[in-house]
């Protein structure tokens, strides 16, 4: 014999029934970003305006961090960016490199990007706060974070039981 959906009762398969145990996204934020900032000329890290928290259920939780960082880039010959996952304060040790190639003859060159990003990441218990930053990485490179177009940078944080 089978089961097919026909023979299941409506809302038969309740939490309290299922057998699955880990992996289970338990809550899910999301948060999209128009606001633009500006990099000029400065290989320092600054805040792309993404910034969430997310209150764990249990410490033995991780959260898996997805972001799209929407940039527009500016300089002469090799131009590029870098952005980096911040929890709280501390570096979580996750940098996205982006050295991109725009323009060989040392004329100005621009281009637009998306850069993705994603980590698993065990905070432990408490609230979090996860933010992404981003720098240029030649001085006389600008960068501008959802500047030059209409696209949007997003991130969200999912609560995945262990």
């Amino acid at each position: 014999g089978i089961v097919d959906t026909d023979m299941i009762a409506a809302s038969a398969v309740t939490p309290a029934k299922s057998t699955i145990t880990g992996g289970k996204v338990l809550q899910t934020l999301h948060m999209t970003t128009t606001q633009d900032v500006t990099i000029d000329n400065s290989t320092a890290w600054f805040d792309t305006n993404l910034e969430q928290s997310i209150t764990m259920t249990s410490a033995s939780n991780k959260v898996l961090i997805l972001s799209n960082l929407y940039v527009y880039l500016y300089g002469n010959g090799d131009v590029g960016c870098a952005m980096r996952l911040l929890r709280g304060s501390t570096d979580t040790g996750v940098i996205n490199g982006y050295a991109i190639q725009l323009a060989t003859s040392g004329g100005a060159a621009d281009a637009q990007q998306i850069c993705p990003m994603h980590h698993l990441d065990s905070p432990g218990a408490g609230t979090h706060t996860y933010k992404i930053q981003c720098k240029a990485l030649a001085t006389d490179d600008d960068i501008y974070v959802n500047g030059g177009g209409d696209m949007d940078s997003t991130l969200t944080l999912l609560e995945i039981a262990a």
